[in-house]
């Protein structure tokens, strides 16, 4: 069971990842973001653009909060990365196209998956690329999934700016999942990703991420307060009108 829902005027599609791949592929073209602190703090306040067709998956705890505290609905998080997972563990014959990370993190995960009997019909990397000829490259391919993997903004930018152009049937922007799935680095030990905690483990392996995991943090905590007082405003508000 999935269902959508409003939050900050986003559309957030939430429940069982089976179902909701699915609906998305009845759909005639859609592009599918992860809602975590990073690329929340990009859209607000850094003005990051969406496409038009899209949905949010609440990958990150200021999600399930802004849920809990605005709509009331106690929602489980869905990682982007178990997302992709599913993908090709459960859709390994739909053509999919893997864009993004280094060179040789691409080639890795390429080479891993099809030996895996993933049906990759190409790949890039997110370097040194000239965007008409991967967009080309992409559309002659055949593919009807794009796994995207360059960062936010960049994987955002990229999307919005390619969307139109592009021929597949569903945009996946994953982040860092080609480095996990590919190898090239660890994903955290389960006590971090039961306690919400991926983005501190990325964190200590990688210091140089420290100042932006900072101003996450203090989304993150703008965010929870701005709820908190818009709940209780609602509150404050329903107990006027019975007094009335």
């Amino acid at each position: 069971m999935f269902n959508i829902t409003s939050i900050l005027g986003f559309r957030l599609i939430y429940g069982d990842i089976r179902e909701i791949i699915e609906f998305l592929f009845r759909a005639d073209k859609i592009c599918l973001y992860s809602a975590n602190g990073e690329v929340l703090n990009n859209i607000i306040f850094n003005n990051l653009p969406l496409v038009e067709n899209y949905y949010l998956i609440p990958d990150g705890i200021t999600t399930l909060y802004l849920a809990k505290n605005l709509n009331g609905l106690h929602i489980n998080k869905i990682p982007g990365i178990e997302v992709m997972q599913y993908i090709l563990n459960k859709m390994k014959d739909k053509p999919l196209y893997l864009f993004g990370a280094k060179e040789e993190v691409n080639n890795k995960l390429t080479e891993k998956l099809i030996k895996q009997g993933v049906n990759i019909v190409g790949n890039r990397c997110g370097f040194g690329y000239d965007e008409q000829e991967l967009i080309d490259a992409i559309n002659k391919s055949g593919a009807e999934i794009l796994f995207v993997a360059l960062g936010s903004p960049l994987q955002e930018e990229f999307i919005y700016r390619t969307f139109n152009k592009l021929n597949v049937r569903l945009i996946v922007p994953v982040g860092g999942a080609f480095d996990v799935l590919s190898g090239y680095k660890k994903r955290a030990p389960k006590v971090f990703i039961k306690l919400k905690l991926e983005w501190l483990w990325r964190t200590l392996l990688e210091p140089k991420r420290a100042k932006k995991i900072y101003s996450i943090i203090k989304f993150n905590i703008y965010m929870l307060d701005l709820s908190l007082k818009l709940k209780q405003s609602r509150l404050n508000y329903a107990t006027q009108e019975e007094e009335i």
